[in-house]
């Protein structure tokens, strides 16, 4: 069979086709064209295409659904100039400055960030596994969170920080400098310590700056206790209520030449014992009105409150403990902490943290300075009563990664 065939017969069938097609719809543009011009004689004016083609007052025009069909849009030349009392979005108002209403919208968002902040702290907090203490606030010493801040603490390790303030301003006054050795005497070594050995360092000589250093981002006992026993628990503790932090104590003092055997309290000890060898704790460093004891100061040999570390904190971050460089001295030293298990873990990577822990049986500290993208944040987290540790470091990181994210 010729393949060409079955073409040749289509061809005049689709060329008939075409022309009927055709003169059908000449007649039909022609009717319809008579139809538009007799309703335009009887038919009112209809809308401009400046006014839209809305079918009530201020309706918007339809859209025809994605994907075809409906009713076509509006074409852009046609839509609906916008109304006088459009909001226009932020940087694209009349004018140069911002409106007072858009200024206002922000200092609510602002308002409404702290106030989210303290809803979800005090969720976690509400449901820890301890007795719990929070402080968050901004450098000016605006509080965005607190919860139970004046209850009182075992310091545990956070009493160094009233040494190395101690420390800065003896070397500031001319009393030592930061070579000057020290000898770790006997007594020093009370308890085990990640950095100094009783078989290896004791009677040896260190610098107080080498102490300084590792007692802080180290949180070494040896150190601490050498560089108490260098200031003096009366001029710590006096330093410290100087700063208004009333509630902040050591209520010890080392004793150099005694056995390594732990330390002893003025209420252990033996009338008949020799002073010289009892740590020297006056009642003048006990408070003077009773403090709130919570169950870990009830024997403790420091105590403090979140909220005299907050305060602490937020004084060296206005420069005026000691001096402002000084003050700056003692957050770039806080700032070298090797100790980040705890606020600092779950921060952006290179995020600056000045802080310093305290850890003992069933307790858990951490109180520093968070350096989030709106500014320093001071956060303060002491808890005690622990029946969960990992618990209480993830409550610790969550809190500081709010800190971070929410705060204005």
């Amino acid at each position: 069979m010729n393949r060409q065939q079955p073409d040749e017969v289509i061809r005049p069938w689709r060329a008939k086709t075409r022309s009927r097609a055709e003169r059908f719809a000449t007649l039909i543009c022609s009717l319809l064209l008579l139809g538009a011009l007799l309703a335009s004689c009887s038919s009112p004016r209809l809308p401009s295409p400046g006014h839209g083609t809305a079918t009530s007052a201020g309706a918007p025009a339809q859209v025809a659904p994605a994907g075809g069909g409906g009713i076509a849009p509006t074409p852009p030349g046609e839509m609906a100039a916008a109304p006088a009392s459009t909001i226009v979005p932020s940087g694209q108002a009349n004018g140069a400055s911002r409106s007072s209403a858009t200024r206002a919208a922000d200092i609510s968002q602002t308002h409404l960030a702290a106030a989210e902040l303290a809803t979800r702290v005090e969720a976690l907090v509400n449901v820890a596994p301890a007795h719990a203490a929070v402080e968050i606030s901004r450098s000016d010493g605006t509080t965005l969170y607190q919860h139970d801040v004046d209850d009182l603490y075992d310091a545990a390790s956070l009493y160094k920080l009233g040494i190395m303030v101690q420390v800065y301003k003896d070397r500031d006054d001319g009393v030592l400098t930061f070579d000057d050795p020290v000898t770790l005497e006997p007594g020093f070594f009370y308890e085990s310590d990640e950095v100094y050995s009783a078989d290896t360092d004791m009677d040896t000589n260190v610098p107080v700056g080498e102490l300084l250093h590792n007692m802080i981002t180290l949180s070494s006992n040896v150190a601490a206790e050498a560089l108490l026993n260098l200031v003096g628990t009366d001029d710590v503790n006096q330093t410290m209520a100087d700063l208004g932090l009333a509630n902040t104590k050591i209520l010890w003092s080392p004793v150099a030449g005694r056995a390594p055997d732990g330390r002893t309290t003025m209420a252990s000890v033996d009338p008949g014992r020799s002073p010289a060898l009892v740590p020297i704790i006056a009642q003048s460093l006990r408070p003077s009105t009773p403090l709130v004891a919570e169950s870990s100061a009830d024997d403790a040999y420091d105590v403090t409150t979140a909220s005299d570390m907050a305060s602490l904190f937020q004084q060296l971050l206005s420069g005026t403990v000691l001096s402002e460089s000084t003050s700056k001295e003692m957050l770039d030293l806080l700032a070298e902490q090797q100790i980040n298990n705890r606020l600092p873990a779950d921060l952006p990577a290179g995020t600056k943290v000045a802080h310093k822990t305290g850890d003992l049986d069933a307790l858990l500290h951490d109180a520093g300075v968070i350096y989030a993208p709106s500014g320093p944040i001071v956060v303060v987290v002491m808890t005690d009563e622990i029946t969960d540790n990992d618990a209480i470091i993830d409550l610790m990181r969550q809190i500081a990664v709010l800190a971070y994210e929410y705060t204005p």
